[in-house]
């Protein structure tokens, strides 16, 4: 949190800086953006990104008995590749099923004489 806070200061500080700069270059000869202003918001959001970083951790859950679960790990687990096809291997759907049935890979004139025989079919 006082990653965040720090952050957004230097931030807001280096927007004002550069505001206040592009209002007296509007009045002389145009110049670039100060190295300092520029460093400054690098630093900023240097900053900002590592206090987003380290401020992901696992917060305890409740389940329906209102009982408090916290996990093994203080941060994220990864993701074991057999647990994410692990519903796809329940229902029974292969790993290319989502590949092979989109729209660009659906023969729409075949389709169509599948329904004209089906209807066929029901008269």
């Amino acid at each position: 949190m006082l990653f965040y806070a720090i952050g957004i200061l230097l931030l807001t500080h280096a927007g004002y800086s550069a505001f206040e700069h592009h209002k007296l270059a509007s009045h002389t000869i145009h110049s670039a953006l100060p190295l300092d202003i520029i460093v400054e918001t690098i630093v900023a959001t240097v900053i900002i990104v590592f206090g987003s970083i380290t401020s992901i951790k696992n917060s305890p859950a409740l389940t329906l008995d209102n009982e408090v679960v916290t996990m093994d790990s203080q941060y994220l687990k990864p993701i074991r590749a057999t647990d994410a096809s692990q519903l796809d291997q329940i229902v029974g759907v292969s790993e290319y099923d989502r590949f092979d049935n989109r729209i660009e890979f659906v023969d729409v004139i075949a389709k169509r004489r599948e329904y004209a025989e089906w209807i066929k079919e029901q008269e």
